[in-house]
Order: C-alpha cells, then sequence, then structure tokens
C-alpha cells in the first residue's frame, strides 16, 4: 500500500497484500489491498475503494466489484504450497499408467529466499491390486536375462514408467516380489503400493507453485498383499520351438556324471533339459542350486531338443 494509506486510532492491520493472484483473471497490473479490524480497501491504477466494517451487508452495485475484488485478493494470496499444490507436482513426476499417487500430505515447510521448502509423504500403488502386480513382476523375472543392452523393463513397461521415479519404485518392489517368488512358488505376498516421503523445493509463479527442480525422493514402507503367482512353468507347454526368446523355467536339478539337467514338470509328464556343459556356465549354475535342489533358471531353451542353450541365470527356489 501507498505512504498515504493511514492507520486510524485502534486500527490493526491482519492482512496485506498484493493482486498478482487476480492478474491472470482481470486486465488489472498493479493494486494492493489492505484488511484491518475497521475496513477493508482495494486500490488499483489510481482508484480507491474503501468498505467500512459497519455497512449493511446490501451494499450498493457500485461497490460489488471492489468487495468482489477483495475476497478474490483475500482467498487467492497463498503464501506458502499446501498439500494440494505438491500432488499436482507429483503427478507430473510419476506419469505412469500404471501407477497411482495417493495420500499426499505435507509434513513440514519453510521460506527459503524467494522459494519454499517442503517435505511431504505420499503413497503410490499399482493399478488393479495384488493379481495385476504379481502378474507384472512374474513377468518381469520370467523375461529378464540380466542383459543391460536389453532390460526387460523396455518390454514390459509403458515408456513414461521407465522415467526415474516410477522406475526405482517399481524396481524396489520387484525386488521385493523376486523374494518372495523363491519362498513362496505358488501363492504368497506380492507388494501392491509404498508409502514414500520426499523433499523439494518450490517457486510461485502466475499458475500457481511448481517444484523448481526434480524432489528428492525416498522409499519406505512396502505394503503387501496375497495373490497367486503366475506359473513359469506353462510357458513350456505351450512354447514352441523357437530359441530366440529369454524363458525362466523352474525345475528340479539332476546332476550326473556327464551330463545334468533341469527336470521340469509338463502336463503330468517331466522334461529334462539338458544343461550346457562348459565349466563356466556349470559353476554359476551349482554355485546357486546343488543337486535335487528347485531351481529357476533363465535363458533360451530349445524345446525340441530338450535343452539350455543359452544361460542366463540361476535361483534356488522354495520345493
Amino acid at each position: 500500500m501507498s505512504s498515504k494509506f493511514e492507520l486510524r486510532p485502534g486500527e490493526t492491520v491482519p492482512f496485506r497484500s498484493d493482486v498478482s493472484n487476480i492478474q491472470s483473471l482481470t486486465n488489472i497490473f498493479e493494486g494492493q489491498c489492505v484488511v484491518t479490524n475497521l475496513r477493508r480497501i482495494f486500490r488499483w491504477v489510481g482508484k480507491q475503494f474503501p468498505a467500512e466494517q459497519a455497512e449493511p451487508r446490501q451494499t450498493s452495485q457500485k461497490k460489488m466489484l471492489p468487495m468482489l475484488l477483495i475476497t478474490a485478493c483475500l482467498a487467492g494470496c497463498s503464501s506458502r504450497p499446501e498439500s494440494g499444490d505438491i500432488q499436482k507436482e507429483l503427478s507430473k513426476v510419476y506419469d505412469c499408467p500404471i501407477l497411482e499417487l495417493s495420500d499426499v500430505k505435507k509434513v513440514d515447510g519453510a521460506e527459503n529466499g524467494k522459494f519454499y521448502d517442503v517435505a511431504f509423504t505420499h503413497a503410490v500403488s499399482i493399478k488393479g491390486g495384488a493379481d495385476t502386480a504379481a502378474k507384472l513382476f512374474a513377468d518381469w523375472s520370467r523375461l529378464d536375462t540380466g542383459n543391460q543392452w536389453d532390460p526387460v523393463t523396455l518390454k514390459i513397461l509403458p515408456q513414461s514408467c521407465t522415467a526415474a521415479a516410477p522406475l526405482i519404485l517399481l524396481e524396489t518392489m520387484h525386488a521385493q516380489a523376486d523374494e518372495s517368488f523363491k519362498t513362496h512358488p505358488d501363492r504368497g505376498p506380492v507388494p501392491v503400493s509404498i508409502k514414500a516421503q520426499g523433499q523439494g523445493r518450490m517457486a510461485k509463479t502466475e499458475s500457481g507453485w511448481h517444484f523448481i527442480e526434480m524432489p528428492a525422493l525416498g522409499t519406505g514402507e512396502i505394503v503387501t498383499a496375497n495373490a497367486t503367482y503366475p506359473r513359469f512353468k506353462a510357458d513350456v507347454a505351450t512354447s514352441t520351438n523357437s530359441t530366440s526368446e529369454a524363458r525362466r523355467m523352474v525345475g528340479k536339478v539332476r546332476a550326473g556324471n556327464t551330463d545334468s539337467c533341469l527336470e521340469v514338470p509338463v502336463s503330468g509328464d517331466s522334461k529334462c533339459y539338458t544343461l550346457p556343459g562348459e565349466s563356466e556356465v556349470t559353476t554359476r549354475i551349482f554355485s546357486a542350486c546343488q543337486d535335487g535342489d528347485m531351481c529357476a533358471i533363465t535363458g533360451q531353451f530349445d524345446d525340441k531338443n530338450e535343452k539350455l542353450i543359452q544361460f542366463s541365470k540361476a535361483e534356488k527356489v522354495a520345493p
């Protein structure tokens, strides 16, 4: 407010601001409003519109515009970001169609010069719940060849989900799901959401509050729900003779004097896929699984000749 504004005896000013928040709604570019315990004053382009507290509610039409503008000024002058502002920004960070953002809550904040630092909590869930999550993570494990130049995430995830924030969260959930597969091969707990926290620096613009850079995000408690896992052995019964696609097969390791194989049940019968004879591959397989162990082996299998022709990794699983 200009220096011409003078307080009356006993008058206090609990609120004072400019009108930058309503510039996008009107053609007003310069203005100020002051609210005291006795009156409300709105001033722009040299004109002043006072309203006494004691005046009756039925004001004249002449005073309706300034009163509406004062109300807009009071309602819109947000001096700090709130949970809703943070949620709008996080929805851009987690722009992934298989994820759902919820429970965004601002827990702390402080001014930092022209910016505002905030701390917040939030939750991110797999859309579709436990069954959808089980299928996603089971396919992830089944198709993962360990080849960094051909990551499985590009095959099973929408492109927007491979951005840093959603991918880190999904990888964290998949790692826990993978451990669950080993101890609960048929049905067990699968990650469905993560309760996370974060910190960021925000700036106020004409369109609202925005993060000025990527906020620091941390994963917290992983929430699980029971689901039935897809059986990897079904791939053997329905597959063709093609050996171009890597698969994950679960079976019992049979060690022999000259050859070893992975015995996989198929439609009431079984197939025993001969394991490669190369010493390096054999060492890697038997460092994870011993004779008689249930083992999950990922690689390329020749169904017709019943042999493993390209090995990626081996994991011991619960019988």
